[in-house]
């Protein structure tokens, strides 16, 4: 689902440069898969602490600098 999400975005056009806010994010897949397509800012949003630090890894795996956590 989310190959073909980022699909339709990067045929419109919209996902370089792209501001992304990842409410609900969990393991932040979704924003970090928009931060690998060029997105210019991602911002994950979530509770749960377990799914934070798969985020966190995810972010570190991707090179990424991550924000105040």
């Amino acid at each position: 689902m989310r190959e073909a999400i980022f699909s339709r975005l990067e045929h419109l056009g919209v996902v370089d440069d792209a501001h992304v806010l990842d409410l609900y994010a969990g393991s932040g897949a979704l924003g970090l898969e928009a931060a690998s397509r060029g997105a210019a800012d991602v911002t994950l949003v979530g509770s749960a602490r377990v799914a934070a630090a798969v985020a966190r890894r995810g972010v570190a795996a991707l090179g990424l600098s991550g924000g105040p956590g």
